[in-house]
């Protein structure tokens, strides 16, 4: 009789699990029911080596001896022996999703490590409680937390259903937006960066895209619609597709808090673009502001042996320095110059000219390039002049102590009268389940400190520290510590309890 399927021998370093359940399959095609029979197949088809080891295993008895399901066990726990049950359930609490693991990989995962954790009828209840709190996206565990009778299935369903979502909105809004680059005959596929746009390449783009902000939709479709334009100050489109020809003359309102400003420029070269003609707008060098008390991080410089205090802004690509600043402190030779600069928000920054200064700080010096701008804000140091010195970072975040010891023990001079004592609950000792009660014999402490011992513990006694018992089944010895002045610290050796 023709059998279906072949079983070849058991290949050391592979799952020995796998194999047994391949064994039991072929039992099933070929119907083979009988339990000796079935031994005798797998004493037959695993080949010499492991029979041997069954051999060994089953001393003094022989295989023959033995059913399957206990010659099967026999296997797993010489090759595949099962890990303690809370090393395990540890395993299992501290596994979270991986950045680059998808949902799949994550819940068989978990499945993976609960074979051996023993959760028994609760296995269903924990896999799907261990995967809402780890699956680390915010949004798909908002959306798992609010539902009822909650599976595994259940929120494996929703996770994908989310996530794919997700993506796929994700996708359609890449497509969407195009940003074109500074050159003429090139453009730039979506990107998170800003640019700048010329008006050639604004007026074909607009002539089939949304007027509002450039992208590959109708108008009506732009996520634009209610934005206001930080040139004109009006509703319905960003900044660069503009066609105001002057620049909003509001002026924020005067506070007299102080106001943190945040400056991120971005530099580019434009050497397609003739240097006689400047952008037509000039926009203020500082765009995003916000209440904060902290002051700037500031920096003495000498520019031209003139001492000038610097801004340090890690987000500007290049120095600069304002019109009116430059005038009044430096007052050099401007030459023209063919670099641009965009603030955080994608607005140009009109650029008076370039200089080249001598910067000196703390023994060092260089020649380096400046660029004048237009705008009321103070002299930043950008990442080009960082490059070309070692600041000394001590100085500038030097921390003050205001506040003296004495006066931090005098403000919270309660904490520190009398003894502490936790009296609002009571504290339970768990034991070990196999613990038994040890009782130590006292030690003979030196006869010189005999009196300091008795003295201290009439102290902690007074003090309701400790308490005299006739009786106990558990007792350790003390261990007594001479102090700086003279007196004595009581400890417990409960090492040897």
């Amino acid at each position: 009789m023709a059998t279906i399927g072949t079983i070849s021998e058991f290949v050391e370093g592979t799952s020995i699990v796998d194999y047994l359940e391949r064994l039991k399959f072929y039992f099933m095609a070929n119907d083979i029911e009988s339990d000796k029979k079935q031994a005798a197949v797998l004493l037959t088809v695993v080949g010499p080596k492991q029979f041997r080891i069954l051999k060994d295993l089953c001393q003094p008895n022989s295989p023959a001896d033995k059913s399957f399901e206990e010659l099967c066990m026999l296997l797993k726990n010489f090759h595949s022996p099962p890990p303690p049950k809370f090393l395990q359930r540890a395993k299992f609490e501290g596994r979270n999703r991986q950045p680059n693991e998808s949902i799949q990989q994550y819940c068989a995962a978990l499945r993976s490590i609960a074979e051996h954790c023993q959760f028994r009828e609760t296995l269903n209840e924990r896999l799907c409680e261990k995967f809402v709190t780890g699956i680390n996206d915010a949004q798909i565990q908002r959306k798992l937390l609010v539902e009822h009778d909650l599976t595994i299935d259940k929120a494996m369903d929703i996770a994908l259903s989310v996530h794919q979502t997700r993506d796929s909105a994700h996708q359609l809004q890449k497509g969407e937006t195009v940003h074109f680059s500074t050159s003429r005959n090139s453009f730039q596929q979506p990107s998170r960066s800003f640019s700048t746009m010329s008006k050639s390449h604004a007026s074909s783009a607009t002539s089939k895209s949304c007027h509002r902000c450039g992208g590959l939709h109708t108008q009506f479709q732009c996520k634009f619609k209610s934005s206001t334009c930080h040139k004109c100050q009006k509703v319905g489109h960003i900044a660069k597709m503009c066609r105001s020809q002057t620049q909003s003359t509001k002026k924020p309102a005067p506070t007299t808090k102080y106001r943190h400003q945040n400056h991120l420029l971005n530099e580019d070269n434009l050497t397609t673009q003739h240097e006689e003609s400047p952008p037509e707008h000039n926009f203020e060098l500082f765009i995003v502001n916000s209440q904060n008390k902290r002051p700037p991080i500031s920096v003495p410089l000498l520019i031209n042996n003139k001492n000038i205090v610097f801004h340090i802004d890690t987000g500007a690509s290049c120095s600069v320095m304002t019109k009116n600043n430059f005038e009044n402190l430096v007052n050099s030779k401007l030459d023209k110059s063919s670099k641009s600069l965009t603030t955080y928000t994608g607005q140009d920054v009109k650029i008076v000219g370039e200089t080249i200064v001598n910067v000196q700080y703390d023994k060092q010096t260089a020649n380096l390039p400046l660029l004048i701008v237009e705008g009321n804000g103070p002299p930043l140091m950008g990442r080009d002049w960082l490059h070309h010195f070692k600041l000394n970072w001590s100085s500038l975040f030097s921390i003050e102590n205001q506040q003296t010891l004495d006066e931090v023990l005098d403000r919270n001079n309660n904490v520190f009268q009398g003894t502490g004592l936790l009296n609002d609950r009571e504290v339970k000792i768990y034991l070990k389940d196999n613990a038994t009660p040890k009782f130590i014999k006292c030690r003979q402490p030196p006869f010189a400190m005999r009196q300091k011992i008795e003295n201290e513990l009439e102290r902690l006694q007074h003090e309701n520290i400790i308490k005299k018992v006739s009786t106990s089944e558990w007792a350790t010895p003390i261990v007594p510590v001479l102090k700086k002045d003279n007196s004595v610290r009581i400890c417990g050796d409960y090492k040897v309890t």
